[in-house]
Formats: structure tokens, sequence, C-alpha cells
């Protein structure tokens, strides 16, 4: 708590332009306003504060730095022959988010093996040199979010054998040499969320055992290839929305037989290939909402028997045929507001037994009775609003299926495409006066 409330006055209250540090807890240091100043007067300051404090350099074991403008972190670095953690997250930690690190050169970090955490993002980074973490063999998370980096070379993060967080999203990320992640058996988790990648293929992501969590949002994705994840058949979160991808290979997700969510929504999907789930059947949430789909085929999501939640909102879906949803057992949330529907003959969910939410808002649709709903004895929610429906016909449905039943049944929270990942949640929040499902 004591490292806490020190961090919070130097970020928050510290308006002097006086460079300062400040041991807390005897073995944190904490230096902030460091701009435009060398690396001996940096040194300076930091043996005056150690001699203020009656301190050592080998006392220092957590080091945190805010608004600093030095070049020469390498020397900063070696400074502290015992940097290790005893703060709250009681692991290894060395901060240098909000600097001026323009780039990190080969073996940076050699000497400092003890970290297990490293943190270094909104910084001016672009360049990070192959090896550049090497010696670092304790680092399990490693921040570099923010930056300008916009290749990963080959060998990047050689030696991070146990590395299980990279955290890479807001860059300028067009390019992934084939080796950029060689080595990392045990990383689990990649942030590439709002960077420039255009395509993604089977050298991209190679030797990633471990892989289970992907995030590569808001790129600039076209195309995925056959071969796309082929080398990371341990994956259960995929996420790849607000990309421009137009096509995919039927074969794409062949090697995923362990996916459990899948987002590929705001992206230009016109059509889905047949078998494109054959191999994905644990999958549990899809999200194929925002796209520009006109017809759900027959046998689309057959022997996806752990199916709960599909949102497909949001396209422009004229036709549904009548065993697009086969074989859904555990189906209980369908999205398919914002679309061109004239008719929609819930029987066709006849194998979904425990549905409960349908969202139907702002189609087309002219025909919908309670006789068709009552076959669904589990059904809560039913959104009609915003169809040529008969005002009665519409009332009634509200009425007996109304969209508070979301709250009062807290029905969503079971079925929101949500990742399990430690750090990204793809929560997609309910919002009852929009047709977002």
């Amino acid at each position: 708590m004591v490292l806490v409330s020190l961090i919070l006055f130097f970020v928050l209250f510290s308006r002097s332009v006086v460079p300062s540090c400040y041991i807390a807890t005897g073995n944190s240091l904490i230096c902030s306003k460091f701009t435009s100043i060398n690396y001996s007067d940096f040194n300076k300051t930091i043996q005056g504060t150690l001699k203020h404090q009656n301190a050592k350099l080998e006392d220092i074991k957590d080091l945190h730095m805010y608004d600093v403008a030095l070049t020469e972190f390498t020397r900063i670095i070696l400074t502290f022959p015992q940097l290790q953690s005893v703060s709250v997250s009681s692991s290894s930690c060395f901060f240098l988010d909000n600097n001026n690190i323009k780039q990190i050169k080969a073996r940076t970090f050699w000497k400092i093996r003890k970290l297990v955490k490293l943190v270094l993002n909104n910084n001016n980074i672009s360049i990070i040199e192959p090896n550049a973490f090497l010696g670092l063999i304790k680092l399990e998370t490693l921040e570099l979010a923010s930056n300008k980096i916009q290749r990963l070379q080959s060998q990047a993060f050689a030696g991070l054998f146990k590395l299980k967080e990279l955290i890479l999203e807001d860059n300028s990320i067009y390019s992934i040499e084939p080796k950029a992640f060689e080595g990392l058996s045990e990383l689990s988790y990649i942030l590439l969320n709002s960077n420039n990648l255009q395509s993604v293929d089977g050298k991209t992501f190679m030797k990633l055992p471990s892989l289970r969590h992907l995030f590569i949002e808001s790129n600039q994705l076209k195309s995925l290839s056959s071969t796309a994840f082929e080398n990371v058949p341990s994956l259960i979160d995929l996420h790849l929305g607000f990309n421009k991808i137009e096509t995919l290979d039927k074969n794409t997700f062949s090697k995923l037989s362990d996916l459990l969510i899948l987002d590929l929504s705001s992206n230009k999907i016109a059509a889905l290939p047949e078998g494109l789930f054959n191999a994905t059947r644990l999958l549990k949430d899809v999200a194929l909402n925002g796209n520009k789909l006109q017809k759900i085929p027959n046998n689309l999501f057959t022997n996806l028997n752990k199916l709960t939640t599909i949102f497909l909102s949001n396209n422009e879906i004229k036709y549904v045929d009548a065993d697009a949803f086969k074989g859904l057992p555990k189906l209980k949330t369908i999205g398919l507001s914002g679309n061109k529907l004239k008719q929609f003959n819930i029987s066709i969910l006849y194998d979904s037994s425990l549905l409960c939410v349908v969202f139907l808002k702002s189609n087309q649709i002219s025909m919908l009775s309670l006789s068709d709903l009552a076959q669904f004895n589990n059904l809560k929610t039913v959104d009609v609003s915003g169809n040529p429906l008969a005002v009665y016909n519409v009332q009634e449905i509200q009425k007996k299926y109304p969209l508070a039943n979301l709250r009062k049944y807290n029905i969503c929270k079971e079925n929101n495409l949500k990742s399990s990942a430690p750090k990204q949640r793809m929560d997609i929040s309910v919002d009852l006066s929009l047709p977002d499902f």
C-alpha cells in the first residue's frame, strides 16, 4: 500500500521539472521527471538518494521510472546488480513505461537474470534487435504496448524460455519474420491488437505449442490462408475482429481442435465455406456479426454440439436454410438483428431445447407468433422490435419475453463472448437499446 501511494504521488502530483528519486519500503526505487538529463547526472541523483536514505545499490530490487527521457537505459539497468521484486505482485519487475526509449539492442538485459516482469509501454521503441532480451531466463511477462515497432525480427525474443505473456498492441507492426517467436515454448498469450498486419500464414506463429490466447484485432488482415494457424494447435481463444477479412479458406481452422471462442466480427466476409467448422467441435462462442453475410447455408454449424452462442447480427442475411442450425443442443443465445430477413421460422432451432435468448431486431419479418415461440420452454427474451409485425403481435411477444429478463435472469452472463485470457476480455455488453446481437 505504501508503494502504491508513493507511485500515485509521483505520477499525479509531481508537477515540478526537478528530477527526483525516492526509496520506498527499503528496496523499491521510484524515479520521476528526468527530462533532458544525462546518465552521469542521473547516477548522481541515485547515489544521493541512497546516501540520504542509508541504502546501497544492492538493496534495490524493484525499480519504477516515470517521465524519464534518458536514452542510456542499459547503463541504468546494470547499475542495480540485485534487481528483483518484493513488491505487491511478489514478482521481479522492471517498469520503464512512459519514457523515451527508442531502441532495444542485443543483450541489453544480459546481466539482469531475476526479472519476471518487464514493462516498456508508451515509449518510442521502433527497433528490437535480435537477442535483445537474451539473459532474461525467468521472465514471464513482457509488455511493449504503444510504441512504434514496425517489424518483429527473427530471434527478437530469443532466450525467453519462461515467457507466458507478450503484449504488443498499439504499435505499427506490419511484418513478423518466421523465427520471431522461436523458442517461446511456454508462451500462452499474445496480444497484437491495433497494428498493421496484412496477412498471417503458417510461418507467422511457428513453434508455439503452448499458445492458448491470440488477439489480432484491429489490424489490416484481408484474408487468412489455410496454414495460418496450423502451428498453434492449442489455441482456445482466437480474436480476429475489426479487420478487413473478405474470404476464409475452409481449412483455416482445421488444426484448432481445442478452440472454444472464435471472433470474426466486423470484417467483410460475404460467405462462409462449407466445412469451415468441421474440426472445431469444442466451439462454445462464435461471433460473425458486422460482416457482409447474405445467407446461412445448411449444416454450416453441424456437429458443434457444445456451441452456446452465435452472433450473426448486422450482416446482410436474407435467407437462413432449414438445417442451418441443425444439431445444436446447447445453443442458448442467437443474434440475428440488423439483417434483411423477411421471414424467420424459429422451428429451425428445434434441436436447441435450451434456447433462452433470440435477437431479431431491425429485420423485415412480418410474421411471428407466440405459438411459434411456445415450443421453447427455456425461452426468456425475444427482441422483435423494428420489424413490420402487427403492433399487437409485438406487444404480446414483448410482454411474455421482455428484454428486462436479460437482467432479471442474468442470462447473458454465461452467454457473452468472453475470453478466459489473463489480460483481455472480449465482453459483448448488453445494450438494450441497440441491435448489437
